[in-house]
């Protein structure tokens, strides 16, 4: 089994082609919409994610709706050449894993084995909502290439999870938007552009909405954000360790504009992934 300081050697490596495959795919994907219908989308994107009652499948079906034969074409077009990329790369991701493997005298064939499916059937034009939906509100991806190994081993309140998780990810979710009083089609449409935009910035985003937020609203935001990770502490503490050894929990959300945004946007909307094959680890594009 590879270590910490092995598999961020690893994760190193192949962290940057993977980010930058994946924000082509977010600008192809982007690209195979008309103006306006990316204007559109991004206003649907923004409506649901302050909406009280959030409905993601009736957000797909909206998005579904819009989108002409050709969108929908050039949409799965774009995802069946990124997974034909990932494709390409296994040969490379798997003789490094053999390589870090080989420094390990008890490395077991599954520490440089990388996980293979049977070949996908071709992507259907009927999953192209879905796929835009999904990459539209993935979480930006993280840069790994000045992390030290005990990154490694930190999970965000966020980001860690158990059985109690989703109902107080709900709680969470219901108690931020019952904070905003003001400004809600702002915010809309703040969140909108940001799901929309081909180079997004998280800090950019956040201050923008905190912007738009009073102080009070700010606080009951920070309020049910800290009532959250505490719960999520505790949970925590409870928890196994991980196959790399202890973790420590670690938040990095500073103020109300970065809780909403992390706790609004960052989900995938559907189950079904379509198109990309698994690497056994973090995902080197979204780890941290």
């Amino acid at each position: 089994m590879l270590d910490n300081e092995q598999i961020l050697r690893l994760l190193q490596r192949i962290a940057p082609d993977a980010r930058e495959s994946r924000s082509r795919l977010r600008c192809s994907l982007l690209a195979s919409l008309s103006l306006d219908h990316r204007k559109l989308i991004g206003d649907m994107i923004g409506r649901n994610l302050i909406s009280l009652e959030s409905d993601t499948s009736s957000l797909v079906e909206e998005i579904d709706g819009l989108l002409t034969a050709t969108e929908r074409q050039s949409i799965v077009d774009a995802m069946t050449s990124y997974g034909t990329h990932q494709e390409s790369r296994l040969p490379i991701y798997e003789a490094e894993l053999r390589r870090l493997a080989s420094e390990l005298p008890n490395a077991t064939p599954s520490a440089s084995r990388i996980e293979r499916e049977k070949p996908r059937p071709l992507t259907p034009a009927s999953d192209a909502a879905s796929i835009l939906a999904n990459h539209l509100l993935e979480p930006e991806p993280k840069t790994l290439e000045n992390a030290d190994s005990a990154e490694l081993n930190t999970v965000a309140p966020l980001n860690f999870g158990d059985s109690n998780t989703p109902k107080l990810r709900e709680d969470l979710r219901a108690e931020m938007l019952a904070a905003i009083e003001s400004k809600r089609g702002d915010i809309a449409d703040e969140l909108g552009r940001y799901a929309v935009s081909e180079k997004r910035n998280e800090l950019t985003c956040a201050a923008a909405l905190r912007g738009l937020l009073s102080e009070e609203e700010q606080q009951r935001i920070l309020d049910a954000y800290r009532k959250f990770r505490n719960l999520q502490n505790e949970a925590f503490a409870k928890a196994s360790s991980s196959p790399f050894g202890p973790m420590v929990m670690h938040d990095d959300v500073a103020d109300a504009g970065t809780a909403l945004l992390r706790t609004l946007v960052g989900k995938v909307v559907t189950t079904k992934i379509v198109g990309i094959r698994k690497i056994d680890g973090p995902d080197p594009s979204t780890a941290g």
